[in-house]
C-alpha cells in the first residue's frame, strides 16, 4: 500500500508539471495558428511601391486589349492604401463648361466616379475601392472656397496633398498616356504634362494643377475649369484586406 501510495504521489506530482506545460504549448500553437492567418490576410504593399489594378486604354490603339493601370502607393495606413495612377490616363476639363464650380459639382468627378469607375475596373476589383470623405478645403494661397467635402470612391489630390505625398517636384511628374495626348493634353517633349487638382484655384471660375515639371507654384492660380489641355491623374484608397492584394 505504501508503494502504491508513493507512486500516486509521483503521477500527482507529475501531472501539477507537466500539464502547465502541455497546456502552454497547446495555446502558442493556437497563438502562431491565428498569427500565421492573419499574416496570410497581411499585404506587403508599402509606401513608395507601384502596383497594377484595372484596364484602360492607354496606347491609343483600340485594335488590342486595354492596358493594365499602373499606380503609385502613396500612403499606407493599418489596411488602407491610398494609390494615384502613374501617368496622367486621359484628357478632360475640370468641367465641361466655364464657370464657378466645386468639385462637389465638376464633371470631371461625375465621370470619374461612373464612367471611369465602371470602364477600369472589373466588379471584384470595385469592391476593393473604399468610398472615402473628401475634404474640399479652401485654397491656401488664394483663400478659393472648396465648397462642401464629399464621399468618393476616386478622385483627385488636393494641393495640399499634392504638396505633402511626394518628396519633390521630380517625383510630382506624370508622362502622359498616348490616348490623354492625342485627346490634346499638352506634352512635352519627353511626355511629361500637367495634370489636375481637386482644388479651386485663383476663384471658382478657376481649378489648380501640377506642371508638367512637377512644380505647383503657379498652378495654385489654376486654368479655367473648361481648359481642355490638363491630364487627369486618378487618386484612390483601396481596401488592402481583399483577396485581389
Amino acid at each position: 500500500m505504501i508503494h502504491i501510495y508513493a507512486h500516486r504521489r509521483r503521477a500527482r506530482r507529475f501531472s501539477r508539471i507537466v500539464a502547465p506545460l502541455i497546456i502552454s504549448t497547446l495555446l502558442l500553437s493556437v497563438m502562431l495558428t491565428s498569427a500565421s492567418a492573419g499574416d496570410a490576410h497581411m499585404s506587403p504593399i508599402k509606401e513608395g511601391d507601384r502596383i497594377m489594378m484595372g484596364h484602360y486604354e492607354q496606347d491609343n490603339n483600340a485594335t488590342n486589349d486595354k492596358e493594365p493601370i499602373s499606380w503609385l502607393v502613396l500612403e499606407v495606413t493599418e489596411n488602407k492604401a491610398l494609390l494615384i495612377a502613374e501617368n496622367g490616363l486621359d484628357c478632360l476639363p475640370y468641367h465641361s463648361q466655364p464657370g464657378s464650380i466645386t468639385w462637389e459639382k465638376c464633371s470631371l468627378r461625375a465621370w470619374l466616379n461612373d464612367d471611369f469607375l465602371n470602364t477600369a475596373f472589373t466588379a471584384e476589383e470595385q469592391k476593393a475601392i473604399l468610398q472615402v470623405k473628401i475634404k474640399n478645403d479652401k485654397n491656401p494661397d488664394y483663400g478659393t472656397r472648396g465648397g462642401k467635402d464629399t464621399n468618393d470612391r476616386i478622385f483627385l489630390l488636393s494641393l495640399k496633398e499634392a504638396g505633402q505625398l511626394f518628396e519633390n517636384d521630380p517625383d510630382r511628374r506624370a508622362r502622359n498616356s498616348a490616348v490623354a495626348a492625342a485627346k490634346g493634353a499638352w506634352t512635352d517633349s519627353d511626355g511629361y504634362g500637367d495634370w489636375w487638382l481637386r482644388s479651386p484655384g485663383v476663384d471658382s471660375g478657376n481649378a489648380s494643377f501640377v506642371y508638367q515639371s512637377g512644380e505647383i507654384g503657379y498652378g495654385s492660380y489654376g486654368n479655367t475649369v473648361d481648359y481642355s489641355k490638363c491630364a487627369v491623374r486618378p487618386a484612390i484608397y483601396v481596401d488592402l484586406s481583399t483577396r485581389i492584394f
